[in-house]
């Protein structure tokens, strides 16, 4: 579930987390800062024991005796920000390997190549994934929060402010965060005042084509020069989502808009002649470039 003040809010994917918590003996909640993966686990498992790695008392707890800890406490864990103790997911391995049984363990974490690499090599098979999204239109739908999501974002904590002044300090250190800390630590190396400005420009490019060389050519005239596969690695999946097909099937009335009702010439054909196997053809090429 998600937070906004006081007030629980539904999530669609609790009910898919405790399906997961069923078929595997752990499960790894991935996702953005601040999309309550936190809030939901504690929601849905509140007689669990919930660890915060951000915590050091908790880190400590876990990193002075990992399998002393978990022959302690063989099930019915939660952890949080996994990633910041890799050893774990290894004795995790050993624990889930010597006593077999589902649903035992929840642990969550920012998404990383890191954690996700380690999770591979070491739970394969043992662990399910769910990715946490900040709040979907179809959550607020029913709220107070619905109109402002579009224009705010999904992101929980930013609907429980109030007024503009505060939601957007909140978000601006939010995004510092993100391109001070989170970045570089994923791998990319272009220094900040240059991460915000790229940052910057793919918010205008949003929902169109993505040319890499172009972003390269313009972030080298206003901050110096960068080279285009520095541009591909800043904005890659870390920062946005490629084209998955749900995507291309969303912007399909804009590019059938664009290349096919849009001529003139064609539209009268349209009506004139009715749909027919010319119209058919330009139709499967504008889909087929979307």
């Amino acid at each position: 579930m998600g937070t906004i003040d006081a007030e629980y809010l539904h999530r669609l994917q609790a009910d898919h987390l405790t399906r997961l918590l069923r078929v595997f003996p752990a499960v790894l909640v991935l996702g953005p800062r601040q999309t309550g993966k936190s809030t939901l686990v504690r929601k849905l498992f509140p007689t669990w024991r919930h660890l915060d790695l951000e915590r050091p008392a908790d880190l400590g707890l876990l990193s002075g005796d990992l399998e002393g800890f978990f022959d302690a406490y063989p099930r019915r864990v939660a952890i949080d920000e996994a990633q910041r103790l890799p050893e774990l997911f290894t004795i995790l391995r050993h624990i889930i390997d010597r006593a077999p049984g589902n649903g035992r363990f929840l642990l969550t974490g920012s998404a990383s190549p890191a954690l996700i690499g380690s999770v591979s090599e070491s739970l394969a098979g043992r662990v399910g994934l769910l990715e946490l999204t900040p709040f979907l239109a179809c959550e607020l739908a029913a709220t107070r929060h619905a109109g402002a999501r579009w224009f705010w974002g999904g992101l929980p904590r930013v609907h429980a402010l109030r007024g503009v002044g505060r939601r957007g300090e909140w978000l601006d250190g939010y995004v510092s965060t993100f391109l001070e800390r989170d970045l570089p630590s994923l791998g990319i190396r272009l220094p900040t005042p240059r991460l915000r400005l790229l940052w910057t420009m793919l918010t205008h490019v949003h929902g169109n084509l993505l040319n890499v060389s172009d972003l390269a050519r313009s972030l080298s005239t206003l901050a110096g020069p960068v080279p285009a596969r520095r541009i591909e690695l800043a904005s890659d999946r870390v920062i946005r989502e490629k084209n998955k097909p749900s995507y291309r099937l969303n912007h399909w009335p804009i590019w059938i808009f664009v290349f096919f009702i849009a001529p003139g010439p064609m539209t009268f054909s349209l009506f004139e002649h009715g749909f027919n196997l010319r119209m058919a053809l330009w139709m499967a090429v504008v889909l087929a470039g979307t």
